[in-house]
C-alpha cells in the first residue's frame, strides 16, 4: 500500500514539475516572439519604400505613410504577424503588371528569422 503512496505523490510531483516546465517553455517563446516581431517591424519600417516628389510626380508629396502603418499584430497564443493595413501595402510589396514587387516584409522576415531560432534555443527550462 505505501508503494501506491509514494508512487502516487512522485507522479504528482513529476506532474507539477511538467507543469511548470511547460509553462516557462511558453513564456520564454511568446517572450522570443515579441522579441523577433519589433525587431522585424524595425527592419521592415527600414526597408519600406516611400514616396517622393520625384517618385510620384506630385509637387510637394510628402510620404511616409505605408512605412509608418506598419506594426505588429498580436494573432493570439504563438502567433504575431508583421504587417501593415494600409490598403496599396500589397500592391508595393508584391507588385503589379506596372511596378516591380518590393517585399519590405518578406526580405525583414527572412533576415530575423535566424535570430527566432536562435532565442527559442536559449529558452531555460526550469
Amino acid at each position: 500500500m505505501s508503494r501506491v503512496t509514494v508512487r502516487v505523490r512522485g507522479l504528482a510531483q513529476a506532474q507539477t514539475n511538467m507543469r511548470d516546465a511547460l509553462a516557462n517553455i511558453q513564456r520564454g517563446t511568446e517572450q522570443a516572439l515579441d522579441n523577433v516581431a519589433g525587431v522585424t517591424q524595425e527592419d521592415a519600417q527600414t526597408n519600406c519604400p516611400v514616396g517622393t516628389p520625384e517618385s510620384t510626380g506630385k509637387p510637394g508629396y510628402v510620404g511616409g505613410t505605408l512605412q509608418a502603418s506598419i506594426q505588429v499584430f498580436d494573432g493570439g497564443q504563438f502567433l504575431r504577424q508583421v504587417g501593415t493595413d494600409v490598403y496599396y501595402g500589397p500592391f508595393v510589396h508584391n507588385g503589379t503588371y506596372k511596378m516591380a514587387a518590393r517585399p519590405f516584409l518578406t526580405n525583414a522576415f527572412e533576415a530575423d528569422q535566424g535570430q527566432l531560432v536562435a532565442e527559442c534555443q536559449s529558452i531555460k527550462v526550469v
